[in-house]
């Protein structure tokens, strides 16, 4: 009987001390709830068989550092004061004060075991310690939302989840950093408020780097997930960047017409993007065409057409002309926006860059060589001049540089006008100059007065002397001219009313009435090779060959 007696004694004292031993363990223990995952949450804290909330009054970053080691992390990242969602039901502890170096919240001062000040602790208030523990790969960075790898919004890592980087404080030597981490040389520009917005929170703002930092992390930062209220979740705060890649600053033409004319385009971070031609001119297209390797440009053109489409990498660009490649110069912020550069709207810049064999003149739609209407080559591409001021100085500059000695006639409104638009026009030269290039012109290359319509007979011609030769340049080689099969009525059978408008057809019968007009549309003598080129010149002698061409009442005479 004793014996039975002592054993359930001993039996009692053993379950007593399990008992006290496992409450004792359990007491002061604590968990992460409502978090994301295992590495985040509002704490709450075993007490008296229960789990209770705890309180954020003076919760810091060394309360969260004890916690998270208590819960087998190597430590926080970061604390909340009003975790959401918020927890139910009392508290557990109030005014928490870790050193930092405590193994568990039990051994931190507090204010004791389930008591706590209900005004800043209230039951149904967003009174919640919350924290977020260390996690492998805390800090990493990636860009999302961007054409390429190389550009786009920041995002951060923290506690395994990806978060959004605020735009507040945002500046290049921070963007500097992030592309550094992502292991690109650098950053071209530092964007606010990424136009392709995240959702979701915000991890990190407020970042102020010294550029010299390996990592984002390493700045200068409030605690992560300490955002405020400026950076809104629903609004345009990501933080952007576009990184350095090689080939950055390339230039290009997208051809129009020729290989060495277009609208310019310039390459960042792996993508091709448009010029605006806001502030574009002869000093920028001149970089342009030497980077590309010509000697320069001819000229520049704001609104390219067709217009390229999708943004602009550059507006704004303001050059000297003297820089080796167009980052040289300088330029509004990179792929920005501008009232003067609409996505949608013809502000392309473009250019004509020079080549071996430009500056050119030649004579088309005349007799041979030594007349007809003046073309001039720039780009590689052959474009009319306007005549538009045009006069016998201008022409004597033409015959000479085409190896005559000199000019019979200058011509304004040439009859066989030319197709598509100027490259000159308002030229003023004194009749010295070697080249028609070399004239004072009032208007730059492909660009002219409103007086020279497209549509219109505003071509400028010329009738060189070919019995003289420039002693500066050989003659011609002379073609004989290509007889046109055109066969025009007669206005007139009594008068016979010549309509004749093309040049080149000569008269080879003897009844110089009709075929003057049937046969011959701009007569041309065989013996002395004179042309009529006028309208309505009158055919009144049987005697074809020469009468046709310089008796004829109303006809102008060439030859």
């Amino acid at each position: 009987m004793m014996n039975t007696f002592l054993w359930s004694k001993n039996f009692l004292l053993s379950f007593i001390f399990l008992c006290k031993t496992s409450l004792a363990q359990d007491q002061g223990a604590v968990r992460l709830q409502d978090g994301p995952n295992s590495y985040e949450g509002r704490v709450e804290a075993f007490y008296n068989g229960k789990w209770l909330r705890v309180c954020y009054r003076k919760w810091d970053m060394n309360d969260a550092n004890v916690v998270c080691r208590q819960l087998g992390f190597s430590g926080a990242t970061s604390y909340y004061q009003g975790f959401t969602p918020r927890g139910g039901g009392a508290f557990a502890l109030n005014n928490v004060n870790c050193h930092g170096k405590e193994s568990s919240i039990s051994k931190c001062g507090h204010d004791g075991w389930g008591k706590y000040d209900t005004y800043y602790c209230g039951v149904n208030s967003n009174s919640d310690a919350g924290v977020v523990c260390v996690a492998e790969d805390d800090g990493k960075i990636r860009l999302v939302d961007g054409a390429t790898n190389s550009t786009g919004r920041v995002e951060i890592m923290f506690a395994k989840q990806w978060g959004r980087v605020c735009d507040k404080g945002w500046a290049n030597v921070d963007g500097n950093v992030a592309c550094k981490q992502l292991g690109f040389s650098g950053a071209w520009v530092a964007y606010t408020g990424w136009d392709q917005r995240g959702s979701g929170f915000f991890w990190l703002s407020n970042i102020n780097c010294h550029g010299k930092e390996g990592r984002l992390t390493d700045c200068s930062h409030p605690r992560p997930a300490d955002v405020r209220s400026y950076c809104d979740k629903s609004g345009y705060s990501d933080a952007g960047v576009l990184c350095k890649v090689d080939g950055d600053g390339a230039v290009r033409i997208v051809p129009i017409g020729s290989d060495h004319q277009g609208r310019v385009e310039i390459f960042f971070s792996g993508s091709w993007r448009r010029i605006c031609s806001y502030g574009w001119d002869l000093n920028d297209a001149n970089v342009v065409c030497r980077q590309l390797g010509y000697k320069g440009a001819w000229r520049y053109r704001a609104g390219w057409t067709p217009r390229g489409t999708g943004s602009y990498y550059l507006h704004g660009v303001n050059c000297n002309g003297k820089e080796s490649k167009l980052l040289d110069c300088y330029y509004n912020k990179i792929w920005t926006s501008h009232s003067n550069c609409g996505e949608s709207s013809n502000n392309d810049a473009g250019v004509t860059c020079k080549i071996d064999g430009d500056a050119a003149v030649r004579l088309v739609d005349g007799n041979g060589n030594y007349s007809g209407r003046v073309e001039i080559r720039y780009g590689g591409i052959w474009k009319r001049v306007c005549d538009r001021r045009w006069d016998m100085k201008d022409a004597q500059v033409v015959c000479r540089q085409l190896g005559y000695g000199a000019a019979k006639s200058s011509h304004t409104d040439w009859p066989q006008k030319g197709t598509g638009s100027y490259w000159l026009s308002n030229l003023y030269c004194s009749g010295t100059e070697a080249t028609l290039d070399s004239c004072a012109r009032e208007w730059p290359v492909g660009t002219y007065s409103d007086y020279c319509s497209i549509a219109g007979n505003d071509d400028a011609g010329v009738v060189c002397d070919p019995t003289t030769v420039s002693p500066t340049r050989p003659p011609p080689v002379t073609q004989p001219p290509v007889v046109p099969s055109i066969k025009l009525p007669c206005k007139d059978t009594d008068a016979i009313l010549c309509n004749a408008v093309k040049i080149g057809g000569h008269c080879n019968s003897s009844y110089g009435k009709k075929h003057c007009c049937e046969s011959c549309p701009g007569c041309r003598d065989v013996s002395t090779g004179c042309v009529q080129v006028k309208q309505h010149g009158l055919c009144e002698s049987s005697s074809m060959k020469k009468v046709c061409c310089k008796t004829c009442s109303q006809g102008s005479l060439i030859g």
